[in-house]
């Protein structure tokens, strides 16, 4: 095949499996096996300031590789590197890795400014400040202690509340 014309094609069925490879030589030599498009219908397409014969399951590859390139691009920016000894470790952390960046494309449809970077750290923050193994942010500390001011303010006002209704002889706290 890597001694063909450019534009030129082959083609191969599995007629019970309904399977078909079809390899085309462009600047080298690009397979497709597919069980929904086959070479057929052979579109003339415009490369480089030459025409030649491309087939149809390479048409549509070319029409849908965009959100596969772009997913395999935002995970391997920020992949989780975590080695382990047994054989599914690095499945799961490419799991890990797909969901979170499905929830940040998500997000950034949704309105979100954050990027991948910032997005990741946060999932990663989350359960380490809730269980108190992380500390928090400035930010956070700052909202925490207004909550918690708030709190305590309400709380004493129920006190004295509760100790001038209970008429018990104790002072109001000045």
């Amino acid at each position: 095949m890597k001694k063909r014309n450019r534009g030129e094609m082959d083609c191969a069925k599995d007629s019970k499996n309904k399977i078909v490879c079809v390899p085309w030589k462009d600047n080298s030599v690009v397979t497709t096996i597919s069980n929904e498009y086959g070479m057929n219908p052979v579109q003339n397409r415009t490369r480089n300031k030459i025409e030649i014969n491309q087939p149809n399951a390479i048409r549509y590859y070319n029409r849908f590789m965009g959100g596969v390139n772009q997913l395999d691009n935002h995970v391997s920016n920020y992949r989780i590197a975590f080695r382990g000894k047994k054989w599914y470790t690095p499945i799961v952390y490419w799991m890990i890795d797909i969901c979170a960046t499905n929830v940040y494309l998500l997000a950034r449809q949704f309105g979100s400014t954050k990027d991948n970077l910032q997005f990741r750290r946060e999932i990663a923050r989350a359960p380490l400040t809730k269980f108190g193994v992380c500390e928090k942010k400035d930010s956070e500390v700052q909202e925490q202690s207004a909550k918690t001011e708030q709190i305590s303010v309400f709380d004493r006002i129920k006190r004295n509340e509760k100790t001038e209704s209970r008429g018990d002889g104790l002072r109001k706290r000045q």
